[in-house]
């Protein structure tokens, strides 16, 4: 036990920070939530006093508690207002994780030992696999994150996001179809987290140290996502399609047809994926580089 948690302490220390992330955001709303509620129902009764006796104000109190958000709007409340600082940092955090599983095996006698057992090829794809293990971390998260919010609402109602607090979690039509939503919103981030582990190994094979490849990773990543919300003001500032391209929209999720949104994600895996390929494919230099 001890063993295998030093062999992935990088990666439990990247899940603890997801964990303890959420369950802070979700403390947060559940205080705020609170506060705001009970303001909610002061106001109320305050205002039926004004108007009838204390004793049956007392009677029907039950109807000046404001209504929970449904599951869906719970959820999204949580991860833009309390969650939002760290969405960008979740990127970094899977290219730690990944980078670190990646090169434990990329640059040690395991690669070599491999090789003599089931050749180069199937020795990197073996050690790929191994490392897109991280992109399960964020679906995962998410799913407890989701789970946490039906505890803490208990209901999938819309209309109450919708008349009783002005709006509804990512859209009317996610709120109806949630199962479906569910499915494709967290499908998703397992892609774009294929996608970040992909630039990560991709720079791994150009640089020794875990540690510069991750910075190096990290900033191609803010760079490409500066250039793209340039290039998505500059030439579609009023159209749907500005929304292709923001990296972080799948977040928010709900100014894309959610279609749209994977294929995105799929065009970006295949592009990265090609990167990955051409980096690793001649066993004689990257040997010698080794």
């Amino acid at each position: 036990m001890l063993d295998f948690i030093k062999k992935n302490s990088v990666v439990i220390i990247v899940c603890l920070v997801f964990l303890i992330s959420g369950g802070i955001a979700i403390s947060n709303y559940i205080k705020g939530n609170k506060l705001t509620s009970d303001s909610y129902t002061k106001i109320n009764y305050n205002e039926c006093l004004k108007e009838y006796e204390k004793d049956y104000c007392n009677s029907i109190s039950n109807t000046f508690i404001r209504p929970k958000r449904d599951t869906m709007s719970t959820l999204n409340y949580i991860i833009s207002v309390y969650f939002n600082a760290l969405q960008f940092g979740v990127v970094l955090l899977i290219m730690i994780a990944s980078s670190n599983i990646f090169n434990k095996y990329f640059r040690s006698g395991y690669l070599k030992n491999s090789i003599s057992r089931i050749g180069y090829e199937a020795s990197i794809k073996k050690i790929y696999l191994k490392t897109l293990k991280c992109a399960c971390i964020l679906p995962i998260f998410m799913i407890i994150m989701f789970i946490s919010s039906y505890i803490i609402s208990g209901n999938f109602d819309y209309k109450i996001g919708l008349y009783t607090y002005g709006f509804v979690g990512f859209s009317v039509e996610a709120a109806k179809n949630w199962p479906i939503f569910m499915i494709i919103y967290i499908l998703n981030f397992g892609l774009n987290s294929i996608f970040w582990i992909n630039i990560s190994i991709w720079n791994l094979r150009h640089n020794k140290s875990t540690l510069v490849s991750i910075i190096v990773s990290f900033i191609e990543f803010f760079l490409l996502e500066l250039i793209l919300e340039i290039t998505g003001t500059t030439f579609f500032k009023t159209t749907r399609y500005l929304n292709y391209f923001n990296l972080l929209n799948i977040w928010d999720f709900s100014n894309l047809p959610w279609i749209g949104a994977v294929l995105e994600s799929l065009l970006f895996i295949v592009i990265t994926l090609f990167m990955v390929y051409k980096a690793y494919h001649n066993k004689e230099k990257v040997m010698e580089e080794l």
